[in-house]
């Protein structure tokens, strides 16, 4: 009963991580992707290690760096944009699951990380008091790296992983560095009955939950469970064992009978190898010797409960020092994704403040004004900027040239379809009916023909809808509107009063909007020297 169980690594399916990054950084961020190609690439490089490992320190820490260069990028970018797959190697078949989610990527390199844990653990000399030590620590380290899964896995209700099989995971892990445990006291001094007998039992407690789990998982195999009950049971049989001769010290035969009877019966329920069927032997004799004593010399009355025995727990899950950790140094320069939705979140309120505060009340007192107006008063006069002028022209020009541009794809198309109604005319007239039975016009052409004619209606309509705009537009005065040369005020007192508050509150309508774009934070922060911390 002394080996131990190494979790093996989870398999990933390889994709290119830059490419899929530099799309979404591209397609979400004010910033692009260019800006952190260097770590992009890094981070590309760092995945590799999923794909070629062996169980040694080195690859653990190469784990370690891609696991916080994970979650140096995850707090950056929206989690649901790049997809990945891993296949699970509990069982005896290999079963896959996809995901679109950083976090599914992050937990099953920690996941690998714990593995690699278990998998070291293993490889160390259990035959010496630090190789014991060493297995210790990292058979908790490793139930650390499942232990922090399941905990984030319970506020995501177990999105990702099973709940019995982290369950399973983490108690095995556990049983594991308790049994380091209790071999080592068993190697400093085999007579301590007493401690033996705890740490036992906690070993067999921790193998017992790990089995019960094992058993509800989908994935952990068959073997594996029938193997982690007959650990569980086998230290049940040691603790019970141990127990028997701490009383015998103490002189309780009567106690130590019913204890070795408990041992007993906790064997009779293992798969008995050699050593076991000494084991036994060796109990019995004990047993048989051990009631003999006590109704010919001790005649202590029989007891038929065992002892009860409070377990030791020594073993606890430990996290290594950088399971918090990000990457300090990669992706530094990149604005994390919150602060971008903030960002444009805030603008929208200063927007919706400034219409509703500032914009729609100004409005509405100036149309209360002028509609209480006498006609005689014409206050009404408004006027564009250069900027605004020139920017009319340009887009008139721009729509003459999209139209020409939209034609001319028009005209080719139709020619083409025309070219293939014409040669497949000239095949019918060379080859005839019996050697070419392909139709000119199909219902597909003849429904393209008709689609391509409507549209060249729709552009000559539109043409002359702009005709007439731009007709309309060569009719004003450019020096008129945009107020190069102004009319001559009116000397009514009352119409310049309204002309001087009307224009002091478009000014004011003007500012406003003028401050909105001067003040946007995004362009501030992305010009902020320091770099920011996240």
């Amino acid at each position: 009963m002394d080996d131990v169980f190494a979790i093996p690594c989870k398999r990933a399916l390889q994709i290119s991580l830059k490419d899929a990054l530099t799309a979404v950084i591209d397609n979400t961020f004010y910033q692009t992707a260019t800006s952190v190609e260097n770590d992009l690439t890094l981070l590309d490089k760092y995945r590799d290690v999923l794909f070629h490992f062996d169980v040694c320190e080195a690859d653990l820490n190469k784990l370690k760096q891609y696991y916080m260069a994970l979650r140096a990028i995850a707090v950056k970018l929206p989690d649901d944009q790049v997809e990945f797959t891993w296949f699970n190697t509990l069982g005896l078949k290999s079963s896959g699951m996809t995901r679109n989610s950083l976090c599914f990527e992050i937990n099953n390199v920690l996941y690998n990380i714990g593995a690699m844990y278990s998998s070291l653990a293993v490889e160390q000399n259990l035959g010496t008091a630090e190789g014991l030590k060493e297995s210790f620590s990292l058979f908790k380290l490793a139930a650390g790296c499942f232990q922090y899964i399941y905990d984030k896995e319970i506020d995501n209700l177990f999105k990702f992983f099973d709940e019995y099989t982290l369950s399973a995971l983490i108690s095995m892990m556990l049983a594991q560095a308790q049994q380091m445990v209790w071999k080592k006291a068993y190697f400093d001094d085999k007579e301590r009955h007493s401690i033996l007998s705890r740490l036992a039992l906690q070993v067999a407690l921790f193998y017992q939950t790990a089995s019960k789990n094992a058993n509800s998982s989908p994935y952990i195999r068959t073997d594996w469970v029938k193997s982690l009950t007959s650990k569980s049971q086998y230290f049940m049989a040691v603790a019970y064992y141990r127990s028997a001769l701490q009383q015998l010290k103490k002189q309780n035969y009567a106690q130590s009978v019913c204890d070795l009877q408990h041992t007993l019966t906790w064997i009779k329920k293992l798969s008995l190898d050699d050593e076991l069927i000494e084991w036994r032997k060796e109990i019995q004799l004990l047993l048989s010797t051990t009631e003999r004593d006590n109704d010919l010399i001790y005649l202590q009355p029989s007891v038929n409960t065992p002892s009860v025995i409070k377990p030791a727990i020594m073993a606890q899950a430990d996290l290594f020092d950088d399971i918090e950790k990000k990457d300090s140094v990669i992706f530094k320069n990149l604005l994390p994704i919150d602060v971008l939705e903030s960002c444009n979140a805030f603008n929208e309120r200063v927007n919706s403040f400034v219409e509703e505060h500032i914009k729609n009340p100004l409005e509405a007192m100036n149309k209360i004004l002028l509609e209480a107006l006498p006609q005689s008063l014409d206050c009404n006069s408004y006027y564009i900027s250069e900027q605004e002028w020139i920017s009319y022209t340009a887009s008139l020009e721009d729509l003459e040239q999209l139209r020409t541009h939209v034609q001319n794809e028009l005209h080719a198309a139709k020619s083409m379809l025309r070219k293939d109604i014409n040669e497949n005319e000239q095949m019918l007239r060379e080859h005839g009916l019996l050697r070419w039975n392909i139709p000119s016009k199909d219902e597909t052409t003849e429904s393209l023909l008709a689609d391509l004619d409507k549209i060249n209606d729709y552009i000559q309509n539109g043409q002359k809808v702009d005709a007439d705009t731009v007709a309309l537009f060569k009719t004003l005065d450019h020096d008129l509107v945009t107020n190069t040369r102004k009319p001559p005020e009116s000397n009514h007192p009352l119409s310049r009063e309204i002309s001087s508050v009307l224009k002091e509150r478009k000014d004011h309508i003007l500012r406003a909007e003028r401050k909105i774009i001067e003040n946007r934070i995004l362009p501030k922060i992305v010009s902020f020297d320091i770099p920011l911390v996240f």
